[in-house]
């Protein structure tokens, strides 16, 4: 199983919030998000998106402006078609460092996205509202 090696690599941080020394907590906690960054960077290679984007989360949750794991996660939502959050995100990284290339890159492709997801609803619904508007006999 796949996982197992995931399970294997962050089994010695179960135990964090029994940490009563802050700066070992704080250690500890840098240390497992660095691991789920590498699981997750694993995930990508193998395309697998909500692994990434899983991974990501937890990131987040040990440092709230991990701004790898956001970008991680924005190219998961991409992949996922969820354009909002992946938006979201880069629009965050954006405020940390608007000169940043590769978030600029990639927003400027969830841009895209949402644009021919757009003209394909516009489409569809036309069609829809068209056959709605015909007489049927």
């Amino acid at each position: 199983n796949r996982n197992i090696f995931s399970q294997v690599a962050l089994e010695p941080f179960e135990y964090i919030d029994s940490i009563k020394d802050e700066d070992e907590k704080k250690t500890a906690q840098e240390l497992k998000a660095a691991c789920l960054l590498n699981i997750a960077a694993c995930h990508d290679k193998q395309g697998n998106w909500n692994q990434v984007m899983s991974k990501c989360n937890k990131v987040m949750e040990l440092a709230v402006n991990h701004n790898k794991a956001r970008f991680r996660r924005a190219k998961a939502y991409i992949q996922l078609g969820r354009l909002q959050e992946a938006r979201s995100d880069l629009e965050k990284l954006l405020e940390v460092d608007p000169n940043d290339k590769a978030v600029v890159t990639m927003m400027g492709t969830v841009r895209k996205l949402q644009k021919d997801q757009d003209a394909r609803a516009k489409q569809i619904f036309g069609k829809m509202f068209k056959s709605a508007e015909s007489p049927t006999a």
